[in-house]
């Protein structure tokens, strides 16, 4: 397991890293448009706030045992862009237990976007985790908020959609923690995106979970 929590902390702080290049720097590489920056996440930043590379370094510096669940210090992660969708914000919350008896971890990702007849964020968001009984699988499913979104007053962000929330339950290509994360990345980027991104980061020990999924053509 401390393979593992070595990994998270490695792959998490490269996420902070870019969430910092692409949202707060705002490196012009990124090419976001000013309505997905300016309005989307100043709004989401208020309430949701962007946990810093320092603070994954810390949650995950116990190599044995991790229990972490950022919604309780209303902690995600801010994704990068989406190239097909870049008017969307994807917005990440996850809650994890790792050690020699438990491999759980559990994702969810909004999806933000600005209405811009009502200028109001609306949302659709997405449970990516292994569930229990008819759901013992790894498994994506449609969610409305972020976890814990019902405890903060005034939440940034709501969906007027009605769509149901336990099932569909979509089966996902993971057989661990590691897998899942990838699975989320992968649906998001593509699998060359994710080839790139453990280079660029000097990743090396996520090269045996990616090629689970394959190589780029």
């Amino acid at each position: 397991m401390s393979a593992t929590i070595r990994l998270f902390k490695q792959l998490f702080s490269a996420l902070c890293r870019v969430q910092q290049s692409a949202w707060i720097n705002m490196e012009p590489a990124w090419s976001i448009p000013a309505q997905t920056h300016d309005v989307l996440f100043y709004l989401m930043s208020r309430n949701w706030i962007p946990i810093s590379e320092e603070e994954i370094k810390r949650l995950f510096s116990n190599s044995k045992s991790v229990e972490v669940r950022l919604s309780d210090h209303s902690w995600v992660l801010y994704l990068p862009p989406m190239k097909e969708e870049p008017r969307f914000l994807p917005v990440l919350t996850l809650e994890c237990k790792l050690d020699d008896q438990q491999d759980v971890m559990k994702l969810r990702l909004m999806l933000v976007h600005c209405d811009r007849g009502e200028g109001k964020p609306h949302c659709i968001g997405f449970r990516i985790e292994a569930g229990q009984k008819i759901h013992g699988f790894y498994h994506a499913q449609l969610v409305k908020n972020l976890e814990g979104a019902a405890e903060v007053e005034n939440p940034p962000v709501e969906c007027p959609l009605r769509f149901p929330e336990k099932q569909p339950c979509l089966p996902l290509k993971a057989e661990d923690s590691v897998t899942l994360v990838l699975c989320l990345l992968i649906s998001l980027y593509g699998i060359k995106y994710c080839w790139n991104f453990i280079n660029n980061h000097q990743l090396s020990e996520l090269t045996r979970h990616l090629e689970y999924f394959g190589k780029p053509n």
